[in-house]
């Protein structure tokens, strides 16, 4: 299990910015014409599959015009089938990365999955390594946030969620961050998951979270919340690995 170091929970950054509407999916120049149709080929893809439990896939147009991919299975074998089914559709998707996830994970995935705006969320994740070493410092950037509130979260092997929003620096339209992680116990070979979520306010249900949370009591009362509000942030998920 990843643990972090203490976190002063007190402590709240704002992005110093008006909230506002939802900027395109590229925050720097236009994604090329090949990268706008293979997002919107893999968006009609996503669109057209039957929900399956366990599995969310998120695609983005990356500031640098190129598309990021993060896929999300219980297993090899589900993960394998999704790559067949779109590649024989779109061709090779050389940004695609595919994680297999725990039981403990499956809430967080389907949260994801369920969201009024999937698959086409603007978000997208840049991590400096993917695997880091216990002891050192998880490093990346949140993209396109663009002026809304930001908070930034972990889900461990077991499902637990841990808020991480004092980690975050805020810079135009991105939020950047670098968390010293360490491992409790033996190594595991699952991964762990970040997730970011942007929306025009503070979620109350997210800053709730003063300690490691199970995750099916966590997204029960985001879900609530966000009906409450009628918010629907913004969403994006990545995993790393601590060794």
């Amino acid at each position: 299990m990843a643990a972090l170091a203490p976190v002063d929970e007190d402590a709240e950054r704002m992005t110093g910015q008006a909230a506002g509407d939802l900027a395109a999916p590229s925050d720097e120049g236009e994604a090329t014409p090949d990268a706008r149709d293979l997002y919107a080929q893999v968006l009609d893809h996503l669109r057209s599959l039957e929900p399956e439990p366990c599995f969310t896939a998120l695609p983005a147009l990356a500031e640098d015009n190129s598309l990021r991919f993060e896929v999300f299975g219980a297993t090899d074998a589900q993960l394998q089938d999704f790559r067949s089914g779109i590649e024989a559709r779109t061709g090779l998707i050389p940004g695609m990365v595919m994680r297999p996830i725990t039981e403990g994970q499956c809430e967080t995935v389907d949260f994801v999955r369920r969201a009024p705006d999937y698959p086409a969320y603007n978000l997208y994740f840049t991590l400096e390594n993917r695997e880091i070493e216990s002891g050192s410092q998880l490093s990346g950037r949140i993209h396109n946030s663009f002026g809304r509130q930001v908070h930034l979260l972990l889900v461990d092997n077991a499902g637990r969620v841990q808020r991480l929003d004092t980690f975050l620096q805020f810079a135009g339209g991105t939020a950047s961050f670098d968390i010293p992680m360490t491992l409790r116990g033996s190594p595991v070979d699952t991964f762990q998951l970040l997730l970011a979520l942007a929306a025009p306010s503070w979620l109350e249900s997210v800053r709730a979270v003063t300690e490691p949370t199970e995750a099916r009591d966590f997204f029960a009362a985001l879900n609530r919340e966000m009906d409450e509000r009628s918010i629907a942030p913004d969403i994006s998920l990545i995993a790393f690995s601590v060794r």
